[in-house]
C-alpha cells in the first residue's frame, strides 16, 4: 500500500447490513476531495448470506454496479479505489487484513450487536487503526470512542470517514485503547455473568413482591 490508506468494510449481502451507503459516500469523498485519489483504497466484502433468495440477488446486483461506476469514473491502471470480495475470507487472512486496514467502516442499518466491528479491535494489538461504526448496531452502545455515525444521512457518513481518514496518530490510539479495554472487560464470561446477576435480582424482586402482598392480604 505504501502511503496509500485502506478502508475495510465486513458485512453479508443484506439490505440490513448497509452495504450500499458505505460505497455511495465514497463516491462522495472521491468526487468532493480530489487529493485523495490514488491514496485511499476501500475493500468492501460484502458476502451473500442465501444466493437463493431474490432480495440478496438485488443487492448484490446493486453492489457490483455501483462498485463498477465508481471504479469506471476515478480508477486508473495503477489504481483502483474499490475491491469488491463477494466470497467468504478465511479468517486467518481476514486478521491481516484487519492489521492493514487504517480504516474498519461498518455502518449496518440496523444490528442486533456486530461483532464485525469487536473483530477488527481485538485485532489491533498496535493500538492503531480507526472504528467508524453505525450508531444502529447495538455494540454502538458500548463503544463510544469508535467515530460514531449515521448511515442514512450522507452528510454525517462523508464528514466520519474523513474525519477517520485525517484522524491525528494520537488520538487514533487514544481511542482504540479505549476501544480495546471495552472489548476485553465485555467479554462472553463477563455477559453471562451479567445474566446471572439480572436473573438472580429478578427472582428476588418476585420473591419480595410476594411478601408484601401476603402482608397487605393479612
Amino acid at each position: 500500500m505504501g502511503d496509500a490508506n485502506l478502508i475495510i468494510s465486513v458485512g453479508r449481502t443484506d439490505y440490513t447490513k448497509g452495504g450500499m451507503a458505505p460505497l455511495e459516500s465514497f463516491e462522495r469523498v472521491l468526487e468532493t476531495n480530489p487529493d485523495l485519489r490514488g491514496k485511499v483504497r476501500l475493500m468492501h466484502v460484502s458476502v451473500s448470506a442465501n444466493r437463493n433468495m431474490m432480495a440478496y440477488e438485488d443487492t448484490q446486483a446493486a453492489l457490483e454496479e455501483a462498485a463498477g461506476r465508481i471504479n469506471g469514473r476515478f480508477g486508473t491502471l495503477e489504481w483502483q479505489p474499490i475491491a469488491l470480495i463477494s466470497r467468504a475470507i478465511p479468517f486467518d487472512d481476514l486478521i491481516k487484513y484487519y492489521l492493514a486496514a487504517d480504516v474498519a467502516w461498518i455502518t449496518p442499518l440496523a444490528d442486533g450487536m456486530n461483532l464485525v466491528c469487536k473483530e477488527y479491535v481485538a485485532t489491533r494489538t498496535d493500538n492503531d487503526g480507526v472504528l467508524v461504526l453505525s450508531e444502529f448496531a447495538g455494540a454502538a452502545v458500548e463503544m463510544g470512542a469508535a467515530v460514531i455515525t449515521k448511515p442514512f444521512s450522507y452528510r454525517s457518513m462523508d464528514r466520519a470517514i474523513l474525519q477517520a481518514l485525517h484522524m491525528p496518530a494520537d488520538e487514533r490510539r487514544a481511542r482504540m485503547m479505549a476501544l480495546r479495554d471495552v472489548v476485553k472487560r465485555y467479554s462472553v464470561a463477563a455477559w453471562g455473568r451479567d445474566q446471572d446477576r439480572a436473573f438472580a435480582e429478578a427472582v428476588a424482586r418476585r420473591h419480595d413482591g410476594g411478601v408484601q402482598m401476603v402482608q397487605i392480604a393479612t
